[in-house]
C-alpha cells in the first residue's frame, strides 16, 4: 500500500470512528457547531496607538513605537498595513491597523486610543455572534480626533449569543 493510500484510509477510519453509529444516541466526540464569534476593529491612519484590553486584562493592539504590535489576548491578531511609495520607498502613513479576536469571551472590553500628535482618524468596530452573523448596527462614527496626552476610551460590551446586541460606549 502506498503512503498516500495509507493516509487516505487512516483519515476515513478516523472520520468513521468519530461519527455516531447508526441507531446510536451517542453524540460524536467533536462539537456539532463551531463558535464563529469575533470582534473586528479597523482604524486608519497609522498615526494613533490602538489597544484592546479583554475582561482579563490581556492586551492586543498597534502602537507607533516598538514593539509596534502586541497580541496577548487569546486567539487575537493585530496587523499594521501601510504601502510604500513605489518611487520613493517611503511608507504611507495613511495605512491602517486591524485588531481581530476570534471566539472572544462574553464581557466588557476596553479600547484605548492615543496619539503623539493632534490628528483625526476613522474607526469601525464589528461584532459577530457565535453563528458568524454580523451584529447590527456596526459602530462607525464620523472621523474622530485625538490630541497628545489625551486617551480616548471606548467600552465594548460583547455578547456572542445569536440575536444579542453588543454595544460600544465612549467613556468621557
Amino acid at each position: 500500500m502506498s503512503k498516500k493510500t495509507g493516509l487516505l484510509l487512516g483519515s476515513i477510519l478516523t472520520l468513521l470512528f468519530l461519527l455516531p453509529k447508526r441507531g446510536s444516541s451517542d453524540a460524536p466526540i467533536y462539537p456539532r457547531t463551531i463558535d464563529q464569534s469575533s470582534i473586528s476593529i479597523h482604524e486608519s491612519p497609522l498615526d494613533v496607538d490602538i489597544i484592546l484590553v479583554d475582561p482579563n486584562g490581556n492586551r492586543t493592539g498597534s502602537m507607533n513605537t516598538p514593539p509596534y504590535t502586541i497580541e496577548k489576548i487569546p486567539r487575537s491578531g493585530c496587523w499594521r498595513v501601510a504601502l510604500d511609495d513605489n518611487d520613493t520607498g517611503i511608507a504611507d502613513s495613511a495605512g491602517n491597523s486591524t485588531i481581530t479576536v476570534n471566539q472572544p469571551s462574553k464581557g466588557i472590553y476596553k479600547l484605548l486610543i492615543s496619539g503623539p500628535k493632534t490628528t483625526t482618524f476613522d474607526l469601525q468596530i464589528d461584532f459577530f455572534d457565535s453563528n458568524g452573523k454580523r451584529q447590527l448596527p456596526v459602530y462607525h462614527p464620523a472621523p474622530l480626533s485625538i490630541q497628545p496626552g489625551i486617551e480616548r476610551v471606548f467600552e465594548l460590551n460583547f455578547n456572542p449569543a445569536p440575536g444579542a446586541q453588543s454595544t460600544v460606549t465612549e467613556k468621557v
